[in-house]
């Protein structure tokens, strides 16, 4: 068993499951046959046809195309993560984004002024931390750490 987090077309995390590889493997052969069906031209209800109650010239009569949530999910792809952050520097969550080039899950920038680590792939504030034991907040618009 292990973690894989379901990425969309856009590199967005929607969803992290735990799961076997043999899982993740049949949701890719059930992905390839929407995407073949997804090929297929539409066939419509015409003039003429014995059409079925609640059908009317014009609806869909073979699917061929996806309705838009279908096509999204056509397009999700599974990814591994890890707890402890030793695939892909941090352990996915929902909202954060896949960098391809970084092979690395980056959670969302919690400020503007922050700017992104490139080794651990983690946003830092452009002010450390006080080290001086007391609790602070990040405050955007003086960006610096003000004293709770």
């Amino acid at each position: 068993m292990g973690y894989f987090a379901k990425i969309n077309k856009r590199n967005n995390v929607t969803e992290v499951i735990v799961a076997d590889q043999e899982h993740i493997d049949k949701i890719k052969v059930v992905s390839e046959v929407v995407e073949a069906v997804e090929a297929v031209e539409p066939v419509l209800w015409a003039e003429g046809d014995e059409i079925p109650e609640g059908k009317k010239v014009g609806d869909v009569k073979v699917a061929g195309v996806l309705p838009v949530e279908a096509q999204e999910a056509v397009y999700d792809t599974w990814i591994e993560t890890k707890m402890d952050g030793s695939v892909r520097k941090n352990y996915a969550g929902v909202g954060y984004h896949y960098d391809e080039a970084k092979d690395a899950f980056i959670p969302p920038k919690p400020f503007n002024s922050w700017v992104l680590n490139d080794d651990t792939c983690q946003w830092e504030a452009p002010v450390d931390y006080p080290s001086d034991g007391k609790d602070y907040k990040w405050d955007e618009e003086t960006t610096n750490w003000v004293e709770v």
